[in-house]
């Protein structure tokens, strides 16, 4: 069973976020960015960030689901 499923708002873990910053050497804050699992496989989960178009791929021990507040 996958731990994401399509639809599922999730965000990078704090870690992984501070990792992705350094290696790409970029100023971007992805501290905080939050999206939706686009699609979900066993090696990665498929992520459209918030006021994006582009799809990034993420190991799974990079990305946290929110809970739902509602």
């Amino acid at each position: 069973m996958m731990p994401f499923k399509k639809g599922d708002r999730v965000k990078l873990s704090d870690r992984y976020a501070r990792v992705l910053s350094k290696a790409r050497g970029n100023p971007r804050n992805w501290v905080g960015r939050q999206g939706s699992v686009f699609d979900c496989n066993r090696d990665h989960v498929s992520i459209v960030w918030d006021g994006r178009k582009s799809i990034d791929n993420v190991p799974h021990k990079g990305v946290e689901k929110l809970e739902c507040t509602e």
